[in-house]
């Protein structure tokens, strides 16, 4: 068993939020994964779970987080080489959508290595001093599906102290939205 730890992917899309519903139609969490074992090797997941703005910890169900994700690796005439692959977790093989509904903040994960999983005795690998494994994980939130009474919210200060003596001002705002949202402004 090789230990990876613990990581977690912060998502500032809610960070000032008050209230409303989001539905992402199509989440995706993929995970990158490199090894340098010459040996199989399969995931173990620890921890994988989303944080939403109400202060829940949801977990991520799949059967690939029950029978662990099979990590590529490299063969006994390719020494010294890292194999990469990528699995992606998404509606079809697991609760994300419904998760994502919720309001995420972050999506924590702990994912270990668990090699030669099917114990073979009689396979020849390797692992060298400079064998690793490696996974990183990437959130993706397509701007598509449905929103109902979404509100968020951020407030500036601005110090007008320095401007006593001042008769007039004007204030000038400009606003760039990139996603498919009216948005309302008041100040």
């Amino acid at each position: 068993l090789y230990e990876g730890g613990r990581d977690t992917v912060k998502i500032d899309f809610f960070q000032n939020y008050i209230k409303g519903d989001i539905y992402f139609a199509d989440p995706k969490v993929s995970f990158f994964l490199e090894n340098a074992f010459g040996i199989p090797s399969r995931s173990i997941v620890r921890d994988f779970k989303v944080f939403t703005v109400d202060g829940r910890q949801l977990g991520i169900e799949s059967v690939f987080l029950r029978n662990g994700i099979e990590f590529p690796y490299p063969r006994i005439n390719e020494v010294g080489q890292t194999k990469r692959d990528t699995f992606t977790f998404d509606k079809t093989n697991s609760n994300l959508d419904i998760l994502f509904g919720s309001g995420p903040t972050a999506v924590a994960y702990d994912v270990d290595a668990f090699t030669n999983p099917e114990g073979n005795t009689g396979q020849k690998g390797f692992i060298t001093d400079k064998s690793f494994y490696r996974v990183q994980v990437e959130v993706e939130l397509p701007l598509y599906g449905s929103v109902s009474n979404f509100v968020a919210q951020d407030l500036y200060d601005i110090d007008l102290e320095q401007y006593k003596k001042i008769k007039e001002l004007e204030f000038k705002v400009v606003a760039d939205n990139d996603i498919p949202l009216d948005i309302a402004m008041q100040g």
